[in-house]
């Protein structure tokens, strides 16, 4: 923090109630953003309150990300969501960093799929009346100035909808994936898609202010509300510098290493690139020992270990598991290519969490699916060779190209300015949303 920002009194710092299901010590993407916004806002005199959940069932913990809220008052409350009550017979510590398993199995998934079917928009309706009894007394005794809530899970977004009719503050809306748009939560009936529809068309008339984190989820919202054209912003996600203050990019001088750094999942699958590998590895065996791919994180499909042993790839597969976020990026710095699967599914605003440390990590990325607005921005600011996923065929090529590069020391590295996905600078733009809306609320 910097002298000027020290001699800010506490009575000049304006206070903020944050609203998160997912916050730190829970790991993976959607804390980031939050937890980073926590970080950085008592920089642009702004002091965060946060509202989350107390332990939940969960696919991993990563215990480094507390150190960015660790100065913040945080909140946290009871629940009787699935994920909460199911926290109580989980096998391991609730403290215990890293990937819990029970969480990723197929039976646990499919179990998931049915159970959060039957609640519109999701399961998480049940936390909702400990986060608005616990925000209704924090605002009270603390004089808040105004309220932000961040989605998935999207139910919260009703409790602001709620605080907003009881408390009349201002109020802010992020939303880190889209809520209709059928990217993440399943809309088995007509029901859960009408309603769907209905709640994100009240919570859009409501909010003062509305952010996403792409410009096409801007066109999907205003789409669906004749109230949003003029007060969205967007505010992509990002990354943060201090993530990586010993670490400088660097290429592999041995094997010529692909990393896959994130979830395995329905909207991430990894089937055509293993498959475009094994093709490759199939006409040229020659190149099996100067090959390895990477996987870092955590598979939700169950499928990726399957299908790599039924294509022969065990020996040029390293499975590293959940790391926590630090090493995680340290895992991305040092690939030599990093691989951006994308569902032909996905819609067109989505854009994986990953995207930005990619970015960061100035290293070239083998992208296979559609065009959705992540690629776009790493078309624009890196260097990125796309395939489709039916292509296989192609995928081999992709593959052998990058290493034919590596081989050659020819890898592709853009260095266009990538500040504006700089958290700190991304805690600016919602710090100035925020003095606006209370500037025009006085």
């Amino acid at each position: 923090m910097t002298e000027d920002h020290k001699k800010v009194s506490k009575r000049d710092l304006k206070k903020v109630l944050i609203l998160a299901y997912y916050f730190p010590p829970l790991g993976m993407g959607g804390t980031q953003r939050p937890a980073k916004f926590v970080k950085y806002l008592p920089e642009f005199n702004w002091t965060p309150f946060v509202i989350t959940v107390k332990d939940i069932a969960y696919y991993a913990k990563d215990l480094s990300l507390l150190n960015d809220v660790r100065d913040a008052q945080v909140f946290r409350t009871g629940s009787l969501d699935p994920q909460r009550l199911l926290s109580f017979f989980a096998s391991h510590n609730s403290n215990s960093p890293g990937h819990d398993k029970n969480w990723t199995s197929g039976s646990w998934q499919t179990f998931k799929k049915i159970v959060f079917s039957f609640f519109i928009p999701d399961t998480k309706i049940f936390w909702l009346p400990f986060a608005i009894l616990k925000a209704i007394k924090v605002i009270n005794r603390e004089n808040i100035t105004c309220v932000f809530t961040t989605s998935p899970p999207h139910s919260l977004q009703l409790a602001g909808l709620l605080l907003k009719k009881i408390k009349g503050l201002p109020w802010v809306v992020d939303f880190r994936d889209g809520w209709s748009n059928g990217n993440f939560q399943g809309e088995p009936t007509a029901i859960h898609k009408w309603l769907n529809r209905f709640w994100q068309r009240c919570v859009l008339a409501a909010a003062d202010e509305v952010i996403g984190v792409s410009s096409p989820m801007f066109d999907d919202f205003k789409s669906r509300s004749s109230h949003i054209s003029s007060k969205f912003h967007t505010i992509p996600n990002g990354f943060d510098p201090e993530d990586l203050p010993n670490i400088q990019p660097s290429f592999s001088n041995d094997k010529f290493t692909i990393v896959y750094c994130g979830t395995v999942s329905a909207i991430s699958p990894m089937g055509s690139f293993l498959n475009g590998l094994s093709l490759l590895l199939s006409h040229r065996p020659d190149l099996r020992k100067g090959i390895l791919f990477k996987f870092i994180g955590i598979d939700l499909t169950g499928t990726v270990k399957s299908l790599a042993g039924q294509l022969d790839l065990n020996d040029v597969i390293q499975y590293d598991g959940y790391l926590d976020h630090q090493k995680a990026f340290e895992g991305i710095v040092k690939a030599d290519v990093l691989l951006y699967p994308v569902s032909n599914s996905a819609s067109q605003d989505f854009v994986p969490g990953k995207t930005f440390e990619y970015l960061a990590s100035r290293k070239p990325i083998l992208a296979i699916g559609p065009r959705v607005a992540g690629t776009e921005i790493l078309e624009k600011y890196s260097s990125v060779e796309s395939v489709s996923h039916e292509k296989i065929g192609a995928i081999e090529q992709a593959i052998f190209k990058c290493y034919s590069e590596f081989k050659n020391q020819s890898l592709n590295v853009r260095q266009n300015d990538i500040s504006q996905f700089e958290r700190k600078n991304q805690t600016r733009m919602l710090a100035e949303i925020l003095d606006n809306l209370v500037s025009v609320a006085k």
